[in-house]
């Protein structure tokens, strides 16, 4: 009971007896004692427990006042222990508020900031840290009160001494119980000598990454600059090569593409060793036979042999029986890269190229390569440190090679890439031998194209006369790769000597394959005295330096020659014509050409423009080209095109942007074209961002006309499969007429309409299912299921006369038969666009026999 009801209750009894005295007199008065007694009784308890509840709140004030004391107290003390660390802190700090106003500061900060005085220079942080009026420019450095995260900076500050101290400045911020930012702490730190030390290494290392991102822009610049202007030399020399050339002309035309392929090799090792260092390069897989990749260095390296005085030879063991999967264009930058460094330090003799397959190794197999040299050779030490990025291969003779110290460090980072090995044999003064073993797939089910030319050549008998033996053993094997018989002979006068005893034992030779020594007087003096002996076919093998005129040729007669290095392929084709042999060379299946394509160029620069149009036209496509963007657009809505061939880079609008606006399909009723990208960027995150741009492929500068075949024959595929994805009618199923209903009843009779019903639901079903396999088919490279499941699904189409699918399985077909693997995805691509095409056609039938 609260005081308030117990002074009501004791002023409300004599009130109420006072009223009962005035309304009843009588009875009061007879009650009067007894009232009295009890009123006074009821005050006297009243009275008692307003005195305890009165002591009560006493001893609660008390109490409260005691708490507040104790907890002054300890304020009080807190802050003065508070003040205590602060002022223990030997770093100068200060506390601030969300003004910038300075709220404490311990004894460091006023020593530091020469606050001794009026106190104004502590009076806000901006003031008291920096010497400014006002606060902080967010641009020189972030303000820990305006970002709310802690922060830290650098400041050089004089000495009372004169001399320069490096000040660090961390601030941390300091939030309220709802998150904001209250104040922050700020502490000055003078770092000690260890701490500049770590502070030098963090800004070398810094600058090393800044560096580091500089130089990886200026490849990719250089790159593309020196990218640009080459493909406008050796498209040109390509387009050279097509017109009628005398064979000194040829020679020339063949020295300009080697030296151009080696200045790209150049550019491509220094990208490669970027992309390399960063972890970004990504390894591709097409299919190669070993006999490819030789032929390629071959032609890219000969001039710069044969200009030295080198010879140059190569042989592959396992001649294009073997098709592989694996990164040709890196590989093939490998064996540059070696064959490269064998002609740097080769001063006479001769530079061997061997490519083998370990056939024992079942699918997943190892190609070998070898390059062996008769060069200065090198040290243990030196060949301990030969892979090593920017050093010298050996300097240990006083040579002044050139060369950027990149190709063989280059190479042993892409062979680790690939899973392989490479190491090296050498001793001074007697050459070096370069070993490479890398990991590729073998093609399952893989046939050799040549065997009928093999049948032709069986058996015939050959005389190589060279001066170099090693040079004439690597011939030797290329020719009995083809089940030729072959000898060697080192001395031209002992030539007549074995072609005669040849003819008198019975089994004389066929023909003479004969090197030319251009440093000798006479250099066709030994085919001459060949040809005095009989009419014997002769193979000259001729310098690429130093080519032979036409007339001095042809004056001997039955006579080809053949420019050095020895490319496998151009020896067969020369043995096929002068000894008369029948059987040609078997096409490669990856010659056939491409369909008729409509092709827009979008390509800024006149001469590649003029260039790559020039290259289209002499393979009888219809071409035409603008200069930007914005034509391109323009064009497209007047007329429909296959295929564009898309510079990335265009005044007024890029070629990405121009894409996309023709993948968003606005105002374009022409479907959408195949895509490429024509570029001097060939990273890959340059090629990424033009796939995510919607382009469909990409083509690297300089563009060289082998490598636009086999995009054509890519594309083909691609833009047909565009095609079959227009809407289209019942009469483009059936070219021929009539319905599906019309088709099953002049086969079967009367049919009903359950009948077709459920005939197109097992054909939907029974493809559908097809397709499915043939998709994991290709994952597997299962080639036999493929060929199988496309002879299955063209024979239903051949019932049902829908000529369109059927044609899709016969190329899908014919593309697993001849092991183009390049070209499945797109044929099965097309397939299943053509019968997504069908199948709402079919679907429509059915419903009307519903």
């Amino acid at each position: 009971m609260s005081k308030r009801r117990i002074l009501a209750i004791a002023l409300c009894l004599p009130s109420a007896g006072l009223l009962a005295l005035l309304l009843s007199p009588a009875a009061a008065v007879a009650t009067y004692n007894l009232a009295g007694v009890v009123l006074l009784a009821v005050l006297l308890v009243l009275f008692a427990l307003y005195i305890r509840i009165e002591r009560q709140e006493v001893q609660a004030l008390t109490t409260s006042y005691r708490q507040l004391q104790d907890e002054s107290l300890d304020i009080n003390k807190r802050a003065i222990d508070a003040e205590a660390i602060l002022d223990g802190v030997p770093d100068p700090v200060i506390i601030i508020d969300k003004d910038f106003g300075v709220t404490s500061i311990n004894k460091a900060a006023r020593r530091a900031l020469d606050a001794d005085g009026d106190g104004s220079e502590i009076a806000t942080c901006y003031r008291a840290l920096y010497g400014l009026d006002g606060p902080c420019d967010p641009s020189s450095h972030p303000c820990v009160l305006k970002t709310g995260e802690s922060c830290k900076q650098i400041q050089t500050k004089i000495g009372e001494d004169g001399r320069k101290r490096l000040i660090e400045i961390r601030a941390t911020p300091l939030y309220d119980e709802f998150g904001e930012v209250m104040g922050a702490v700020e502490v000055l730190h003078d770092l000690n000598e260890q701490e500049k030390i770590a502070l030098k290494l963090q800004r070398a290392r810094e600058d090393a990454e800044t560096a580091d991102r500089a130089r990886t822009e200026f490849i990719a610049t250089m790159s593309h600059e020196v990218r640009t202007p080459m493909n406008a030399v050796l498209g040109m020399a390509d387009l050279l090569r097509l017109t009628a050339l005398t064979r000194k002309q040829r020679s020339y035309v063949q020295i300009l593409e080697s030296s151009g392929n080696m200045l790209l090799s150049f550019v491509d090792n220094m990208i490669d060793f970027a992309t390399l260092e960063s972890g970004d390069l990504v390894l591709r897989k097409e299919s190669f036979r070993a006999a490819d990749i030789l032929e390629r260095v071959l032609q890219i390296m000969g001039y710069q042999a044969y200009s030295k005085g080198l010879e140059l030879a190569g042989a592959a063991l396992n001649d294009r029986d073997i098709e592989l999967v694996g990164d040709f264009e890196r590989l093939r930058q490998i064996m540059i890269n070696l064959v490269s460094n064998a002609i740097k330090f080769t001063d006479d003799g001769e530079v061997i190229v061997s490519v083998d397959v370990d056939t024992d190794s079942g699918d997943q197999t190892n190609l070998l390569v070898s390059v062996a040299d008769s060069g200065i050779g090198m040290s243990e030490d030196s060949a301990a440190r030969v892979f090593a990025p920017f050093t010298s291969v050996d300097r240990q003779f006083g040579r002044d090679e050139h060369g950027s110290g990149l190709g063989l460090a280059t190479s042993k980072q892409l062979v680790d890439l690939m899973g392989g090995s490479i190491s090296v044999e050498s001793q001074p003064g007697r050459g070096t031998t370069f070993f490479v073993s890398v990991p590729v797939e073998r093609v399952a089910g893989a046939a050799a194209l040549f065997e009928e030319g093999r049948r032709a050549l069986s058996n015939r008998r050959l005389l190589i006369v060279h001066q170099n033996p090693k040079v004439s053993a690597t011939i030797c094997r290329c020719v009995e790769a083809w089940d030729v018989c072959c000898d060697a002979e080192a001395s031209a006068d002992r030539v007549a000597g074995r072609l005669e005893a040849a003819s008198e034992s019975g089994y004389p030779y066929d023909g003479v394959v004969i090197d030319v020594d251009t440093r000798r007087a006479d250099c066709l003096s030994l085919a001459r005295a060949v040809r005095k002996q009989g009419d014997l076919p002769i193979l000259l093998l001729t310098s690429i330096s130093q080519p032979l005129e036409v007339g001095d040729v042809s004056s001997i007669g039955r006579i080809r020659c053949v420019n050095k290095p020895v490319l496998p392929s151009e020896m067969r084709h020369n043995l096929f014509r002068i000894l008369d042999v029948d059987a040609a060379d078997s096409p490669r299946s990856d010659a056939a050409p491409a369909r008729s394509l409509r092709i827009l160029i979008a390509e800024d620069n006149p001469i590649n423009r003029n260039l790559l149009h020039n290259l289209l036209s002499s393979l009888d496509f219809e071409v035409e080209a603008v200069e930007d963007g914005p034509s391109v657009l323009s064009v497209l809505r007047e007329k429909a095109y296959d295929l564009i061939l898309m510079d990335c880079q265009m005044p007024g609008m890029d070629g990405d942007r121009v894409t996309r606006i023709i993948r968003e399909g606005q105002d374009f009723d022409c479907g959408q074209p195949v895509i490429v990208a024509v570029t001097a960027h060939v990273s890959e995150k340059h090629r990424e961002k033009c796939l995510r741009a919607g382009m469909d492929d990409f083509l690297a500068k300089p563009i060289r006309l082998d490598t636009l075949k086999s995009g054509l024959r890519r594309w083909s595929f691609m833009a047909d499969s565009r095609r079959m994805q227009l809407p289209d009618t019942m009469a483009a199923v059936f070219p021929e007429g009539g319905s599906l209903r019309e088709r099953l009843q002049d086969r079967s009779g009367v049919v009903s309409d359950e009948v077709v019903g459920d005939f197109i639901d097992l054909f939907l079903n029974d493809t559908a299912s097809r397709i499915e396999v043939l998709q994991t088919a290709l994952q597997q490279k299962d080639l036999r299921t493929m060929r199988r499941e496309c002879h299955a699904l063209k024979g239903a189409c051949l019932e049902l006369g829908i000529s369109g699918l059927g044609s899709c399985c016969d190329e899908l077909r014919q593309a697993s038969r001849d092991n183009r693997l390049e070209d499945l995805p797109s044929a099965l691509q097309r397939l299943t666009a053509e019968f997504a095409r069908v199948k709402p056609v079919f679907e429509a039938e059915k419903n009307q026999s519903a």
